[in-house]
């Protein structure tokens, strides 16, 4: 196996602190939403298309709109709490896993790395820069990138890198089908967010430095 495909969040890193922070002062430009975020209802949803985070959160505002205006006052929160969250991310980091840096640095010396996430543009460069791992990786994709499902925007990365051969690592559920959509083996980063089925992952972990073991 030359080339391995990193999901961030729940995988890599643990940002949910942080970002509920950061939302929750960005939701204070809208008074008709009363929920304050904590990090276990990040934990929840990282990980899934922005969208359907942002319908799971705040439903009542499609409760209560048509489907269109819904539509634009979803993205205008999402334009709020994203400006907050970079703004965020200048002054604060999430948290990296015990033994990520090791495993990464480690494999980076005999394999490619690569990130694809469904979260928006700048986030993944954030993450790089604020934990100083970006010369271990040789690139990474986005769901702000592409708009495409992960498992499509893990084929294009696979597409625009010329890879053959790579295996994807990520904590939930979805990550696994996203996996089979792009054609390619799922490992289960079980340290993390989520749960998955067995049958679904190729591999379970229950910390970063197994991987070593694995490649």
């Amino acid at each position: 196996m030359k080339s391995i495909i990193f999901d961030v969040d729940g995988t890599l890193w643990d940002s949910t602190g942080m970002v509920a922070d950061a939302w929750n002062t960005g939701l204070m430009v809208f008074p008709m939403i009363k929920r304050k975020l904590k990090k276990e209802d990040l934990r929840e949803q990282f990980g899934l298309p922005m969208v359907e985070i942002f319908r799971n959160l705040f439903p009542e505002i499609a409760e209560e709109r048509s489907e269109e205006e819904a539509a634009e006052l979803y993205e205008e929160i999402a334009g709020v709490l994203y400006e907050s969250q970079e703004e965020a991310m200048k002054l604060e980091s999430g948290i990296l896993y015990p033994g990520i840096e090791k495993t990464i640095k480690e494999l980076a010396s005999r394999n490619k790395l690569y990130i694809v996430s469904n979260c928006q543009c700048g986030y993944i460069e954030s993450f790089l820069e604020k934990t100083e791992l970006l010369d271990y990786f040789e690139g990474h994709l986005c769901f702000g990138d592409t708009g495409l499902s992960k498992g499509q925007t893990i084929r294009k990365l696979m597409e625009d890198e010329h890879i053959e051969d790579a295996v994807y690592i990520g904590d939930i559920e979805p990550d696994a089908y996203a996996s089979k959509e792009a054609g390619i083996p799922f490992i289960w980063a079980a340290y993390g967010f989520g749960n998955v089925k067995d049958g679904l992952y190729e591999h379970k972990i229950n910390n970063p430095e197994e991987l070593l073991e694995l490649f």
